[in-house]
């Protein structure tokens, strides 16, 4: 869908979906099975770029368990 394009393909919404269920912090193996991807890999490759924020968080989750353990 185009900036000004007031077609809207089942594509984007589809688009749409999936974008959204990121945002919410959906797991990409949910994500992936709810379109029906051969894997979650391939939902990773065709949205992990709305996913930048899960290395940081990531990476705050482990630090937050090593602190409790230590």
């Amino acid at each position: 869908m185009r900036l000004g394009d007031s077609k809207i393909r089942l594509h984007d919404l589809r688009h749409f979906h999936a974008s959204i269920l990121i945002q919410e912090g959906s797991s990409p193996v949910m994500i992936s099975r709810r379109l029906g991807h051969s894997s979650p890999s391939m939902t990773l490759d065709t949205y992990g770029h709305l996913m930048p924020g899960w290395q940081r968080e990531a990476a705050e989750s482990f630090a937050g368990a090593m602190r409790r353990i230590s």
